[in-house]
């Protein structure tokens, strides 16, 4: 018989599609984060949503290689 911890495949549109949300969440975090950081420390450059952008892109580069190499 089957084995019963073994998952279903999953479709690759599916599979796709919660990457770009995963995506979307972690560049949109490091932005709302560095944004709330410039309000409370930095009032000219916004140094800190620079940061948490390329932060946020650089998480979500990391999750796409990870999960597209499965």
């Amino acid at each position: 018989m089957g084995d019963p911890d073994r998952k279903p495949p999953q479709s690759a549109f599916l599979r796709f599609t919660s990457m770009a949300y995963q995506m979307g969440a972690a560049i949109g975090l490091g932005v709302w984060l560095g944004l709330k950081a410039d309000e409370r420390w930095c009032g000219d450059t916004p140094w800190f949503t620079m940061l948490g952008s390329l932060v946020g892109t650089g998480i979500a580069l990391y999750v796409v290689i990870k999960e597209s190499s499965k």
